[in-house]
């Protein structure tokens, strides 16, 4: 969650506030929106998940790679 430099927990942070903004996106569309690189994004859900922050909803197609991809919500 926070390595020396508190870089794990800012970028949580910003993706946290991204989410809040584009709720029920797919981590791919939520990097797009949000100009954030998308594996970052999909780390940062992951921890934030870890920390109960965030959980996974329905499944839809992502409109950035037309694939079946998890809904992320903020709780």
């Amino acid at each position: 969650w926070l390595d020396a430099e508190g870089i794990s927990f800012k970028q949580c942070e910003k993706v946290l506030m991204a989410l809040k903004n584009f709720e029920g996106t797919t981590s791919a569309e939520l990097a797009k929106r949000s100009k954030f690189d998308r594996h970052l994004v999909a780390r940062r859900l992951s921890d934030l998940k870890n920390k109960n922050l965030v959980y996974q909803g329905k499944s839809k197609k992502c409109s950035v790679n037309n694939r079946s991809s998890v809904t992320w919500w903020t709780l």
